[in-house]
């Protein structure tokens, strides 16, 4: 009796063994499914071995496959036996967008393409810079140089007219520089004449919340001219007659008053105060 017991038991051990391993020998399958973001790629059925899909996108660096699709938790190629305990595995792309420059841009640029004396450079922080390098040059000399800049930069006084410069921007944490090459426009005899804002501007004013609004007035002739509200700031330009028009971007309505700065950047400015944002009837 013992016996008859014993060989039953071990047809059971060697049934059990071999659904545990596969049934009848063969491997286990993983279906994996590939995603950029919400974008199903591909899905890929494999056995004991992950060849992963090999991933390009126009425009973007691929940076490795990802268990979630915060990309928080990475693939672990070296270990994919874990895998395999499963039926599906979801993998999601990390791509990183290939920067090449930072898009500088020249605020002060006439219809000719000459740059007046008080230019405003702007950039976009687009590989996660806190501070930047700044270095201005003219014919392969250096006039000045910053470091610790945000994304704007303007020389602290009046260029030379009709001088070539080239500005270069250093990101100071992605080590990425790019750079800008322009030539500046004649001199204006005015050009430390004051500024002064026209009509309704004064202070304690109302001004009409949630659309653009037009602030104009006269200030030194062929200069940028820059209004600065609520941490922005608009840009325009001066003619020859020293008349300027900056049109401020739609502000929302606010209980705290506000201040308005119109300024070339360079000594001459005017300021209204208590200004505030909100409904005019």
């Amino acid at each position: 009796m013992k016996k008859l017991f014993i060989i039953p038991m071990m047809a059971l051990i060697i049934i059990l063994c071999s659904c545990e391993f596969g049934g009848s020998g063969g491997a286990k399958k993983l279906t994996v499914s590939y995603y950029d973001g919400t974008t199903l790629l591909k899905a890929e059925e494999y056995e004991e071995e992950i060849d992963l899909f090999e991933y390009e996108k126009e425009g973007f660096e691929f940076k490795g496959w990802y268990l979630d699709q915060d990309l928080s938790k990475p693939f672990n190629k070296s270990n994919q036996s874990q895998y395999f305990k499963q039926a599906t595995l979801d993998l999601y792309a990390r791509m990183e967008k290939i920067v090449k420059d930072f898009n500088i841009k020249i605020q002060g640029q006439k219809e000719d393409k000459s740059v007046v004396l008080n230019p405003v450079f702007t950039w976009e922080n687009l590989k996660g810079d806190a501070t930047y390098k700044v270095t201005l040059l003219s014919d392969g000399e250096k006039v000045a140089e910053v470091e610790g800049c945000a994304n704007r930069y303007q020389y602290a006084s009046f260029l030379q007219p009709n001088t070539s410069y080239q500005l270069v921007v250093l990101g100071e944490q992605s080590s990425l520089e790019c750079s800008v090459s322009f030539t500046t426009g004649a001199q204006t005899e005015a050009i430390y004449m004051g500024i002064t804002l026209g009509n309704p501007y004064m202070d304690g004013m109302v001004i009409q919340r949630n659309v653009e609004n037009v602030v104009s007035g006269t200030a030194p002739a062929n200069q940028l001219i820059m209004v600065q509200v609520n941490n922005q700031e608009f840009y325009g330009l001066s003619d020859v007659e020293g008349n300027y028009e900056v049109t401020i971007g739609a502000q929302p309505s606010k209980f705290e008053a506000s201040s308005l700065v119109v300024t070339n950047g360079m000594g001459a400015s005017k300021q209204l105060n208590n200004v505030l944002f909100g409904d005019v009837y």
